[in-house]
């Protein structure tokens, strides 16, 4: 890595054992709740609200993330990602057609996605952090090999981000200025009248 550029860290929280199906049951009953208030007419009895239901989840959300564990990822640098990609080329799946064809799953991406994940992510996880404390160097591959492919797959595409997704550009800050339209919040160029 450049001593002058810090590389890209992200890290991502995950949640032990149910508490990703608690986090979608109260996740749910902030939509059925919002959904009701929307549905609601005068006189009809008072509704719990959509901000009870989002204090309930954020208050869980935080409980849960401490209990949770958090794993940092980091870019690696141009040139071993490239070496990377190399070790992993896209399958070949022979057709009538096309004797060299690549497989339609690997086609978009340019690398094996079967075999790809698992050595993107040993390099890429600099740091995995327990309620208890830091998890042992060593045990990184132990750490991948047990988690569910759902969370496998939320750690690999934060890797494949870091590593291979394009950075903002500074300079982006006044691109996105909105025109003001209202009589009350904008006035009209001079130019207009």
């Amino acid at each position: 890595m450049s001593a002058i550029l810090k590389p890209r860290t992200r890290t991502v929280k995950l949640l032990q054992g149910d508490e990703y199906d608690r986090a979608m049951e109260l996740q749910k009953a902030i939509e059925t709740v919002a959904l009701d208030e929307i549905r609601r007419r005068v006189g009809d009895s008072e509704a719990i609200g959509t901000a009870k239901a989002t204090a309930d989840f954020n208050e869980f959300m935080e409980a849960a993330e401490a209990r949770g564990i958090q794993v940092t990822l980091t870019a690696m640098g141009r040139k071993a990602y490239r070496a990377l990609l190399n070790e992993h080329p896209p399958r070949i799946v022979p057709t009538e057609d096309n004797p060299s064809a690549v497989h339609e799953d690997d086609a978009p991406l340019g690398f094996n996605i079967e075999t790809f994940g698992d050595d993107l992510l040993m390099p890429c996880i600099t740091s995995i952090q327990t309620p208890e404390g830091e998890w042992e160097e060593g045990d990184v591959a132990g750490f991948i090999d047990g988690l569910s492919d759902g969370q496998f797959n939320q750690l690999f595409n934060v890797a494949l981000d870091l590593n291979a997704g394009q950075p903002i550009d500074p300079k982006v800050r006044g691109a996105f200025t909105v025109a003001q339209t209202s009589d009350e919040t904008s006035s009209s160029p001079a130019r207009l009248g």
